[in-house]
């Protein structure tokens, strides 16, 4: 049987981290992940992100009108994306669960430096950085750094 407060605080995780998305721009399913694991062990909080973050991805897809032009575009990382998934599920399974909680604490303080460090950010937010212009050069920045820590973190919803 679920710990009765368990459900609020899952909810109150939520509201929060999408007050922390809509003021400060970082994911929703990176803050309530990182949040959710004070609550509960992390193979537990990545299955309680499956479907919110599913759901919302396939909401924003689908009402943002082009999404058949995304899946052209990024259809080879979607693919490999689901076959990496799949085996960080199986390491997760098997790995120490404070060291793979520490790893995630790590990833998840680095993705938020990079996240609030850009020189546009006091200009807009930080979804000032992912303007036009510049939308290439941060996604191969950003890029290298996650597929860095990729290597040493099997399974990053959200990230």
């Amino acid at each position: 049987m679920t710990d009765p407060i368990l459900v609020p605080l899952i909810i109150a995780v939520f509201c929060l981290a999408g007050l922390v998305k809509g003021v400060i721009g970082l994911g929703l399913p990176t803050v309530a992940l990182s949040l959710m694991t004070v609550v509960t062990d992390l193979p537990t909080a990545m299955a309680l992100m499956l479907v919110p973050t599913f759901a919302t991805n396939v909401l924003q897809a689908l009402t943002g009108g082009h999404a058949l032009e995304i899946v052209k575009r990024i259809w080879v990382f979607l693919l490999l994306a689901t076959g990496v998934v799949w085996l960080g599920g199986l390491v997760l399974e098997g790995a120490d669960l404070s060291l793979m909680s520490a790893l995630l604490g790590v990833v998840l303080v680095a993705y938020a430096l990079l996240g609030l460090s850009d020189e546009d950010a006091g200009r807009g937010g930080a979804g000032a950085r992912y303007c036009f212009r510049r939308c290439e050069w941060n996604a191969d920045r950003h890029g290298r750094i996650l597929r860095r820590a990729g290597g040493h973190v099997p399974a990053k919803p959200g990230i």
